[in-house]
């Protein structure tokens, strides 16, 4: 494992994962959501984006994160190693909740230094917790898909369905 992608619906755990195996691996790790939201919540041109992850799969080694299918093909095909984070609609919604209450009362920064306001996330049609909602089944399918289809077949590949099992591979790795 050199060049992880880690995938699955917003609010999974990809970038905690991911920041675990990056200490625990000793490889860098690349959040797509920070390569793709500019402060104030403005979008990277496409273009410079895709630039941009073209590069970091250049290198020899990184763990990414994130499903943007602008890019997820390209990521794909460098990768060795594919995580999806497949947890249940309750589990996420409720990691999606419990996040975003932290984020907004903590004021902590994400996505290339953006904050969470109450009202973006539950006064507007680019909530978060709505997105989970209304993404979960089409990502599930997704990638369900991309694995029964043999898409995955070259590659390391790891479904991780609760806590335990994300617990379990970063204890084993």
């Amino acid at each position: 494992m050199k060049r992880i992608l880690i995938i699955g619906i917003s609010c999974s755990g990809k970038t905690t994962v991911g920041r675990k195996l990056s200490k625990k691996l000793n490889i860098p790790i690349h959040d797509l959501d920070d390569l793709y939201w500019n402060p104030g919540w403005i979008e990277t041109d496409k273009e410079k984006f895709k630039n941009s992850v073209t590069s970091l799969c250049k290198e020899e080694s990184w763990i990414i994160v994130g499903n943007y299918n602008s890019v997820q093909s390209l990521v794909l095909e460098e990768c060795d190693t594919v995580i999806w984070l497949n947890l249940s609609r309750a589990r996420v919604w409720y990691q999606a909740l419990v996040r975003s209450m932290r984020r907004i009362l903590f004021s902590e920064r994400c996505c290339n230094g953006n904050i969470e306001s109450f009202q973006r996330t539950f006064l507007t049609k680019d909530s978060i917790l709505l997105w989970v909602l209304k993404d979960y089944k089409r990502k599930y399918i997704k990638y369900s898909n991309m694995r029964d289809d043999g898409e995955f077949s070259k590659k390391e590949y790891i479904e991780l369905r609760n806590t335990t099992q994300i617990n379990n591979l970063l204890i084993k790795e």
